[in-house]
């Protein structure tokens, strides 16, 4: 199984693979069209992508990784940080995405919605994001 994230948004993005030179893949990498199906479960927005990074993983941060693996801390670190300036460009003054975070397979599992958080683009506290498996982070604008 790979741990994987669910984007959810109100528009439609490109797609991309891993021949391209972005730190973020938009596509279908690990997910079919019924774990994407499943996922909607947790998110409120039309449109699903599966994202990863150019290294074929899922983002998740953890702020106790930073004290173990600072090395691949940072590395999420920048991978949320690509994908947040790419969602800016898209998302309009108001607008918002839903980031999932999961196991493949798992979709339909329970959410931890006590560990549920909102970004607000602009007004980013990166140290105080954490990108946990069955988690949902609201993307603001």
């Amino acid at each position: 199984m790979s741990l994987t994230n669910y984007l959810g948004c109100n528009f439609i993005l490109p797609t991309n693979n891993f021949s391209s030179n972005n730190m973020i893949i938009i596509g279908n990498n690990f997910s079919d069209h019924s774990n994407r199906k499943n996922v909607r479960k947790h998110m409120t927005t039309q449109n699903i992508y599966e994202i990863s990074t150019s290294e074929n993983v899922g983002i998740c941060l953890d702020r106790q990784e930073s004290k173990i693996s600072p090395h691949n801390y940072q590395k999420e670190l920048r991978a949320l940080k690509a994908l947040l300036n790419m969602l800016d460009n898209y998302l309009d003054n108001g607008d918002y995405c839903e980031l999932y975070t999961c196991w493949v397979g798992e979709e339909l599992e329970e959410r931890n919605i006590e560990l549920d958080q909102t970004i607000i683009l602009g007004d980013l506290k990166i140290n105080n994001v954490e990108i946990k498996e069955n988690t949902l982070i609201t993307i603001r604008k």
